[in-house]
């Protein structure tokens, strides 16, 4: 169960333990939550719009990350300075 159908039910709980909800009310919707739930991979699957990543959108080594960090900052403080003489 996603996050979203978790909340949903959690409410729902609250909402049946506070009076707001009669019980036929609560059960409705908490069916609702578990269809629409269990419906929502499947049906994204249908349409094709989850999409594995590909190889070249794979993240890059900290290690790298970290070097372009400081040739960047390096650059840019290197560029202000002016020559004393």
């Amino acid at each position: 169960m996603n996050t979203r159908g978790l909340t949903e039910l959690v409410i729902l709980g609250v909402g049946l333990q506070l009076g707001l909800l009669d019980p036929s009310l609560y059960s409705l919707m908490v069916v609702m939550a578990l269809v629409t739930t269990a419906m929502t991979g499947p049906l994204l699957l249908l349409i094709g719009t989850r999409t594995t990543p590909s190889p070249t959108s794979a993240v890059p080594d900290e290690g790298a990350l970290e070097e372009s960090a400081v040739d960047e900052c390096v650059g840019s403080a290197g560029q202000g300075r002016r020559a004393v003489g």
